[in-house]
């Protein structure tokens, strides 16, 4: 009895990711081995499923064992070793400590002056420190389909708290010996010399190609290698590994080195190699892959590609089973997995260019799934754009890249600041051409998260396609097996347009409100204001390399992950930073149709750059100065224009009345109780089930007599957690909870979405 050694890794795979919440991939286990024609032997199926229950059980173990032992009330006081390189970004500095037991923390410190940030760039990974401050839980996810940073902490360092050092507390380091340490001390020195010498445009490039750190590359530009689909060139992986140790090779054998003794001095250099540039698992995969590749021509063994990555990825899972959630993890194997298996169909093809488009392609279809479950979007500009970087990065600028560091490094005068200048010219252009093409609209597909079904048919279609493309090995089965993909994915790219329902979600943008409506089918997306939070002026020492912006960072996001790309209405209720301050952002990622603005008697100098730059950008702008209703796809709606109150900041934001399948709902700015009686009075039949607590629940609003004339089932307050203004009032929810109101606050339940369907509805919370 023969079990192919990737089957007990895919039930590694499922033993690992099996939960409580998961419990589906063991049927779909069993499902796969029933189906499959190699385990119709009822010991191989029961093998199998022995491994998968091992695994099942070694991930709960290595949790349990990964517990803290620290407690939040306990410790002021940590002594450890710094074991991440420290990152300074303005006035802040973080990085990894190992304290206790080997229980890691993320430090984060406050810096109080230039001075101390200079005195700061002189501490080392591997610097023993005591340290004085405050432990804090990271920060869970508050919004649907946001980024879990506890979570990324958790499964990526096993770290369970976040140190808040004491400002103005006295720092005590020293300094460590080791050969690790000395190596990692090194790797740092060497990249704070290349940000120093180098350009400060490619110094960051260089600092990302040589030694895997991207800290220091502008957000705007990851994002845009993300979008198109060419982060895995700035990756350390198989394709830098193999450029760095072939040339290795090459001049070992120049030099007169036999060929034994030459595979010796890489195997011997690929645990350095992996240090050097950060040890992330592409890198980790990518150097045992050279590592056997070594061994079998040393020692004339004959062990067959998938084999070697197979091993390779089982060893990685016993040593850190996390690592299956590390999307660099999952990448990289899945990739180089789909181009093994797709290997004779590739060589037939005897152009060199055929067999590039081809490798692309394939790359690009297997990547597809973990793309769109993670970021929700991808390019159709990437394939051409990979078919021209990738032999322009391996064959030119990689090489050209090494080749510098290696003249810097030996060279005693600056030789190497001409081959700097031709890469400058280089990337200058490459990310010239990459902007010009991240700004075209046609290309981008924003699909939204997939559901588990439409992902697991998008799946079983690409395992379909690699089958088809290794048994059939023409160009016409690889046509074919395209147009399933195609197909597939446009189910996936449209199914909003058949959904009936209606979703009304209040962001959590901490003390601010956005809200994003969408109607039945998606016949229309409005969103009504972008939060803010106010940057305070600050010495240019004390920037930052970008600021958090609502709009950007977590509007977007949300709009992105839900599968929209076009705002049809865009409401700002009034001009308070709290309400408008994400706009910029927002309008920098999503494509807005017209934005409805409330027409008032004074306008603030920053009201006024923001509508112009929204008219530069084409965007319509509607000043309003009465009320207007319609109607579209099953819902009507009426916007209450602030006619006698121009004049005043809070209440002239603009009401809007919405009814959905006769759910009706409320949105009232930052109206105060002036504004309600006058609403009141004007509409003394105005009911709401729903209700946008104004003012973000503060007493100056929500009065009484409104409560009794509005009626709301279900009240929901856009307030920060902790905001120094005190919101909401206790007074105010207390007249909520008198009157029998389910009260959503943002701080307590991070996002809430409202399912409108034809027949009720459902509340679902984040938190």
């Amino acid at each position: 009895m023969k079990i192919p050694i990737h089957m007990i890794v895919i039930a590694a795979i499922f033993g690992i990711c099996t939960t409580s919440e998961r419990w589906w991939l063991f049927i779909l286990l069993i499902l796969f081995l029933l189906i499959g024609k190699r385990f119709r032997n009822i010991k191989a199926i029961v093998l199998i499923l022995l491994i998968y229950i091992a695994f099942f059980f070694y991930i709960n173990a290595y949790n349990h064992f990964q517990q803290t032992n620290l407690s939040e009330d306990s410790t002021h006081l940590l002594i450890g070793k710094i074991t991440s390189i420290p990152v300074i970004d303005g006035d802040r500095m973080r990085f990894r400590f190992a304290v206790q037991g080997d229980e890691a923390v993320l430090v984060q410190h406050k810096i109080s002056s230039l001075q101390e940030k200079d005195s700061l760039k002189h501490l080392y990974i591997g610097d023993e420190c005591r340290l004085h401050g405050e432990l804090q839980k990271p920060s869970g996810k508050r919004n649907f389909y946001a980024f879990d940073y506890e979570q990324y902490l958790k499964q990526t360092f096993q770290i369970h708290w976040i140190y808040e050092t004491r400002q103005n507390a006295r720092w005590v380091c020293k300094k460590s010996s080791g050969i690790l340490n000395n190596i990692r001390k090194y790797r740092q020195a060497s990249m704070e010399k290349i940000k120093n010498d180098f350009r400060p445009e490619i110094a960051p490039i260089m600092n990302t190609l040589i030694f895997g750190d991207r800290t220091e590359l502008d957000d705007d530009l990851k994002r845009r290698y993300q979008s198109l689909g060419l982060i895995h060139l700035l990756a350390i992986s198989g394709l830098h590994v193999g450029t760095l140790l072939g040339m290795m090779y090459f001049l070992m054998i120049r030099f007169g080195m036999v060929r034994e003794h030459a595979l010796v001095a890489l195997l011997i250099l690929i645990p350095c190699i992996i240090l050097f540039t950060g040890g992330a698992p592409s890198v980790i995969r990518a150097g045992l892959m050279a590592a056997f590749v070594c061994l079998t021509i040393l020692f004339q063994l004959k062990i067959p590609v998938h084999t070697q990555l197979s091993l390779i990825a089982l060893l990685l899972l016993l040593y850190k089973p996390t690592y299956i959630f590390h999307i660099g993890f999952q990448l990289s194997f899945l990739i180089t997995a789909s181009l093994i298996v797709s290997n004779t169909f590739l060589l037939k093809e005897k152009s060199p260019f055929i067999q590039l488009l081809l490798g692309s392609a394939i790359a690009q279809i297997a990547s597809l799934p973990i793309i769109l479950w993670n970021f929700h979007e991808f390019s159709l500009w990437s394939l051409p754009l990979n078919i021209v970087y990738i032999p322009l990065m391996t064959l030119y600028l990689l090489p050209l890249v090494l080749f510098t560091y290696f003249l810097y490094l030996v060279v005693p005068f600056p030789i190497w600041e001409l081959p700097a200048e031709v890469i400058a010219i280089c990337f200058t252009w490459i990310h010239k051409v990459m902007e010009v093409v991240d700004a075209w609209e046609i290309g981008k597909m924003t699909i939204g998260k997939p559901s588990f079904l439409l992902m697991f048919l998008f799946v079983v279609s690409l395992i379909v396609v690699l089958l088809w493309i290794e048994k059939r090995q023409t160009l016409k089965a690889f046509f074919y097996a395209s147009v399933l993909i195609v197909t597939v994915f446009s189910v996936m790219l449209h199914h909003h347009k058949l959904d009936p329902n209606a979703y009304v979600t209040f962001l959590d943008v901490g003390q601010g409100d956005a809200i994003v409506v969408e109607l039945p089918y998606r016949r229309a997306v409005y969103v009504i204001d972008t939060g803010g939070q106010m940057a305070f002026q600050k010495e240019d020492w004390m920037k930052r390399k970008k600021n958090f912006d609502t709009g950007e960072d977590i509007v977007v996001p949300f709009l992105k992950a839900r599968g929209i790309k076009r705002i049809d209405k865009l409401f700002l209720t009034h001009g308070d930073y709290d309400h408008i301050g994400g706009t910029k952002g927002l309008i920098k990622h999503m494509d807005v149709e017209r934005v409805i603005y409330g027409e008032v008697l004074g306008i603030s100098d920053g009201e006024q750059r923001l509508l112009q730059e929204m008219a530069s950008n084409s965007i319509k702008i509607s000043s309003v100065n009465r009320s207007l209703q319609w109607s579209e796809s099953k819902s009507h709606f009426r916007l209450i224009a602030a006619e006698g109150f121009r004049h005043e900041k809070n209440n002239r934001s603009m009401v809007l009345y919405m009814s959905v399948y006769d759910q009706t709902f409320l949105f009232t700015g930052d109206i105060e109780k002036d504004r309600e009686r006058e609403l009141i009075a004007a509409f003394p039949r105005l009911k709401a089930d729903f209700l946008k607590a104004a003012h973000h629940g503060s007493d100056t609003s929500s009065s009484s007599e409104f409560l009794d004339q509005i009626n709301p089932k279900t009240v929901f307050i856009s307030a920060g957690a902790q905001n120094r203004y005190g919101h909401p009032s206790s007074e105010v929810v207390g007249r909520y909870v008198e009157r029998g109101v389910s009260v959503y606050e943002n701080a307590e339940y991070g996002g809430v979405m409202v399912i409108i369907e034809p027949g009720g509805i459902k509340i679902e919370t984040t938190r």
